[in-house]
């Protein structure tokens, strides 16, 4: 059983890393869509992909191909399980790439957020409150606090 175990264990790895690659692949080829803008409105999760720029800047900012390799697992790794997590709350998610622009409705007008120098991000919004770029390692305290807290005014 045990070698069961590890041998699921590793085929879960290997594909990760098939994955990882076919990722790694996407941003070189520059398959994503060109710059786009979206103004937001309602209720939305919007994930934040790195641009080809933001890729390239990880590289150059990483110490070693090694380092590089670590940040972009972790950012994969921890974006699968909030997307796996947020795919049960039944909420409008959005997928865009960092060299877009995204503005919120605030106030009744729309803000411009910076998502330039994000990497496998998440933003929580929701209509009379501020977007928030969220810490996706801890994404249900996250969907906790943002979506489900109501703030009560003291009398």
């Amino acid at each position: 059983i045990s070698s069961v175990v590890i041998s699921l264990n590793f085929l879960k790895m290997m594909k990760f890393k098939l994955n990882l690659f076919a990722l790694l692949l996407l941003f070189t080829f520059n398959v994503l869509p060109a710059q786009k803008t979206l103004n937001i409105k309602e209720k939305t999760v919007v994930i934040v992909m790195p641009s080809n720029d933001r890729i390239n800047q990880l590289k150059k900012e990483s110490a070693s191909e090694d380092e590089f390799s670590v940040i972009v697992e972790d950012g994969l790794y921890y974006l699968d399980q909030a997307k796996i997590f947020l795919k049960k709350k039944n909420i409008k998610t959005i997928k865009i790439n960092s060299s877009d622009h995204i503005k919120f409705l605030e106030n009744g007008r729309f803000k411009k957020f910076n998502i330039k120098e994000l990497s496998w991000d998440i933003i929580f919004y929701m209509p009379k409150k501020s977007p928030k770029q969220i810490d996706i390692t801890d994404i249900e305290n996250e969907f906790q606090k943002y979506f489900l807290t109501i703030k009560t005014k003291r009398l």
